[in-house]
């Protein structure tokens, strides 16, 4: 949940943070976090490779193999680190006058994206210590740490507002703590990890070869993830103005919190089935499928129901009336993330099997198809052309391409798909669409609390008809099983107080 929860803070911080630096230096933010995550692909996809063979090879007792794979990943790090401190120093002239960044900002521009270089390359120095935890399924620790730093990230930032060095100063004071948080994730590992080593020695070409045969594909796949959800401000800065970046990053940033924790649980998914592959557990792999994408749906699925019925006013309540009247914007993302969210189960299942060379390609598409259209689109349509210009390919992309490739290599038919996966949140999605929609019928501009009621009256809505499926007696036997265990934790609490007393 370590994502999941720095998303949740920033969106907390965004009306605060918006109020401080007004539309354009908050532009300027968004594409400063655009261009950080495009940074990270400099690490070419490195980060899934380790989790992955860390995953399989400590589940085969090799230890050895896999520690040749973590300092071979290390020393490609250095190599990323330096790329992306050099990269960003070449670039740092050029690229605000190509996103029309006004005189008087370019300055501090031309600074951001320095130091967005030397974050990148402080954070993927440190990425193998956290990678090997996720692949050692300590998700506990990993999670901790990304928590942690995103607390204190946080902290730095609104402290950097407060004294008055604006947007330049809220990067500078993240520069420390992604060097405390990577020191932090290296001692963790070395203690609970004691039997692994973990160091610079041991790398050799095999192991590198290894890793990069996997990644190049994985690069593929996150190559055009940046190019479908961290190109499309780009795109609007270049083509229209700086400003308009702002509403429709607001509106994208809506879905945000729902998408990190679906890909927190989907992190669990990848490497689970490099080990059930390992161990040729095919069956279990059918489950995972259909588990994991009925849970991903459950998670997307009320989203996208509120932000398609009351995102403009859930917008207006955020942020300001001022930008109440992109509810259209915020439908459409939502549906596109929505489809896009579907079929992520099923590319993480497919990378741990290593059978994903035809979903990197497709995503790849997708994503050029994404910037392509969007450019098109832009002139004639504003910032729907741009929604509408991610939706076409993602759902040609994910319904038309993945879902079919996946279904069969995992030998899912149709009918269990439609009964186990789509039917047991989409008939509950669409009663708590028209509860929503009755409540909200007629409010043109309701109070927070009147909207938290909605919400929370077509989540609950939705809550009943998912778990009361045919088809969900997993999450039935665990919510008793949580159930159960509070209840047994609760009585032990209360003779506990009695003897006491």
């Amino acid at each position: 949940m370590g994502k999941a929860t720095a998303v949740g803070i920033w969106f907390v911080l965004t009306p605060f943070v918006l109020g401080r630096l007004g539309p354009q230096e908050y532009a300027l933010w968004v594409l400063t976090s655009a261009i950080t995550s495009y940074g990270f692909l400099l690490e070419f996809g490195v980060r899934t490779a380790i989790i992955k063979y860390v995953a399989e090879d400590t589940a085969r007792g090799d230890h050895e193999t896999a520690a040749a794979v973590i300092a071979s990943a290390r020393w490609l790090y250095v190599a990323f680190a330096i790329i992306a401190v050099g990269s960003s120093v070449l670039l740092a002239r050029f690229i605000p006058r190509w996103f029309g960044v006004p005189p008087e900002l370019q300055r501090s521009a031309t600074w951001l994206v320095v130091l967005t270089g030397v974050n990148v390359a402080i954070a993927v120095t440190f990425t193998p210590p956290l990678s090997v935890l996720r692949g050692l399924q300590r998700y506990d620790l990993s999670n901790g740490v990304t928590i942690a730093g995103s607390i204190i990230e946080a902290a730095a930032a609104m402290a950097a507002l407060f004294a008055g060095w604006g947007v330049v100063g809220m990067l500078a004071v993240i520069v420390p703590v992604n060097v405390l948080m990577g020191m932090a994730s290296t001692v963790l590992l070395k203690r609970v990890a004691s039997d692994l080593r973990i160091g610079w020695r041991g790398a050799n070409r095999a192991a590198v070869r290894r890793v990069l045969s996997f990644s190049s594909s994985v690069f593929a796949i996150e190559t055009a993830s940046r190019l479908q959800t961290k190109t499309a401000e780009f795109v609007i800065a270049a083509l229209a103005t700086l400003d308009a970046v702002t509403p429709y990053a607001l509106a994208r940033r809506l879905g945000d919190v729902a998408e990190m924790v679906a890909i927190q649980f989907l992190k669990v998914v990848m490497p689970l089935a490099s080990e059930l592959h390992a161990s040729e557990h095919g069956s279990k792999l059918r489950t995972l499928y259909i588990v994991s994408s009925r849970i991903a749906l459950a998670i997307s699925v009320p989203v996208a129901v509120v932000l398609t019925v009351i995102g403009g006013k859930i917008l207006a309540l955020w942020v300001g009336p001022a930008y109440g009247h992109y509810a259209g914007l915020v439908a459409l993302l939502a549906v596109s993330r929505l489809i896009a969210s579907s079929q992520w189960p099923a590319s993480e299942i497919l990378l741990g099997m290593t059978k994903h060379r035809m979903v990197a390609a497709t995503a790849l598409t997708s994503g050029v198809l994404h910037v392509v259209l969007g450019a098109l689109l832009l002139p004639s349509f504003g910032l729907t052309g741009v929604a509408v210009g991610g939706l076409i390919p993602n759902v040609i992309a994910s319904l038309c391409i993945i879902m079919p490739f996946a279904t069969r290599t995992l030998r899912v038919s149709v009918g269990t798909a439609i009964r186990e996966i789509w039917a047991p949140t989409a008939i509950p999605g669409v009663a708590a669409a028209a509860v929503l929609w009755m409540l909200q019928y007629g409010s043109v501009s309701p109070s927070l609390p009147a909207v938290l009621t909605w919400v929370a009256a077509s989540l609950l809505v939705f809550a009943i008809g998912y778990v009361s499926m045919p088809a969900c007696h997993a999450e039935r036997h665990l919510i008793a099983e949580v159930f159960a265990a509070a209840s047994t934790q609760l009585r032990r609490s209360t003779a506990d107080v009695r003897r006491v007393a």
